[in-house]
């Protein structure tokens, strides 16, 4: 409760058991408690205010933290609420939730769900949180406790095998409560890297204030960019242009570290992608061509690895995120060489991971393309030897980590890939 300050919502307060606690902390102002009208559950203490589960009774950024303890397992469209309690939120302010996912079914028929940790991301992020933090509340040690204690003291028995059954399993339950205590949480990262078995979730999440955000390829100002990916990740689509986290560090670097708004010059652009190559191809300065295999989107149909222009035709090549796709990307590499300029620059990203590169160019099935590589039409995984192989085809490369040079405001408004090096290759003179 240290992170919370101000007004206080509980939304799904119950009888309203750790109102007291909270207004207790120091931070604390003032306390809510928010429910669904229950007789079964407020025959003691009625909840300072009634809502019909879909529309809370506050005014949009109105309170200053909210939680939810053992809600959203019963709620019927959990989207929805999590989108409701975004609203009555201020921008900065946090949600902090528990929920239950070993635990017996309870309060029938309105017990709806079980949430993995992945689903219940999912389901923040397209309600437009970010700052999301998602811990187990035990893990297999305190699981098999759990299954024990609700065992002993909930199954049909008569009372005295419960006791005997109490006093015999006693120092066993209290040894894994220990172990699971020198264990420490399991964070979203372990759960998604190993067969976990959890007792429940934690977490915290943050309404975004309405600008804290920005695209600098389109100057879009946003609360937050849009989870994307096959595992979505948060905060990764602009709104307003499409870009990833991938595009707008390269527009930064396009802007800080190139002479591509100062000069004018020849660019070729491969496999043209969004707003950036539409502004790069209006620029007075730049004698734009855009080529791409098949897109209909480029000025000329194209192979990379047989290039219809003359040696050293061109100050600069954009070809970023392409290679990957070509399954002769050595003669592709060799192409881009012979019609850049001496002195000219070259951008040719991929994506990468450690270790060696990874081909896959035999490889026929989509699934196990997918697999390997990420996407379906990717051939290969490019690894740490990515760079020799652009320099045995003649270009001088500079893995720039240009990312390290941007401040946190910078790297928080803009969303950018942190872990990514520009490949800033050139053609020696």
């Amino acid at each position: 409760m240290s992170e919370c300050q101000g007004v206080l919502l509980d939304v799904g307060c119950g009888e309203m058991p750790y109102k007291s606690l909270i207004l207790s902390c120091p931070g604390i102002t003032d306390y809510i408690g928010l429910d669904i009208e229950n007789p079964h559950y407020q025959a003691k203490s009625k909840p300072d205010m009634y809502w019909d589960g879909a529309s809370i009774p506050l005014p949009e950024s109105s309170i200053d933290c909210a939680i939810a303890t053992e809600l959203f397992e019963h709620v019927p469209n959990l989207e929805a609420t999590l989108t409701e309690i975004k609203r009555v939120l201020k921008p900065g302010g946090k949600l902090f939730f528990t929920v239950p996912f070993l635990w017996p079914l309870h309060d029938m028929p309105q017990d709806e769900y079980r949430y993995t940790p992945f689903a219940l991301k999912r389901m923040l992020l397209n309600a437009g949180y970010t700052g999301i933090d998602i811990t187990a509340l035990g893990g297999w040690d305190a699981s098999l406790a759990q299954m024990i204690g609700l065992w002993v003291k909930r199954s049909p028995m008569d009372n005295g095998k419960r006791a005997e059954f109490q006093r015999s399993l006693f120092p066993f339950y209290q040894g894994l409560l220990q172990s699971e205590q020198a264990k420490g949480q399991l964070s979203f990262e372990d759960m998604a890297k190993d067969s976990s078995m959890i007792t429940g979730l934690c977490g915290r999440v943050v309404k975004p204030a309405p600008d804290a955000v920005e695209c600098p390829v389109c100057g879009g100002k946003f609360a937050v960019f849009l989870p994307y990916g096959i595992t979505p990740r948060s905060n990764a689509l602009c709104p307003g242009c499409n870009s990833l986290e991938r595009h707008r560090l390269l527009w930064l670097f396009l802007r800080a570290r190139t002479n591509l708004f100062t000069k004018h010059l020849k660019l070729l652009d491969i496999a043209p992608f969004g707003l950036i190559s539409e502004i790069i191809g209006k620029m007075a300065n730049i004698d734009y061509l855009s080529i791409d295999k098949s897109s209909s989107k480029a000025m000329m149909q194209m192979d990379i690895t047989d290039l219809g222009f003359q040696d050293n035709s061109f100050d600069c090549i954009l070809c970023y995120h392409v290679l990957e796709h070509v399954p002769d990307d050595l003669k592709a590499m060799r192409e881009l060489f012979r019609v850049l300029k001496p002195g000219g620059w070259a951008i040719l990203q991929v994506p990468l991971k450690p270790g060696p590169t990874q081909e896959g160019t035999h490889i026929s099935d989509p699934d196990e393309r997918k697999r390997l590589f990420g996407q379906e039409d990717h051939v290969r995984y490019y690894g740490d030897d990515y760079k020799d192989r652009l320099e045995c085809q003649g270009f001088a490369v500079t893995a720039d980590s240009f990312v390290t040079t941007l401040s946190q405001a910078d790297l928080k408004r803009y969303a950018v890939s942190v872990f990514e090096d520009i490949y800033f290759c050139s053609k020696p003179r």
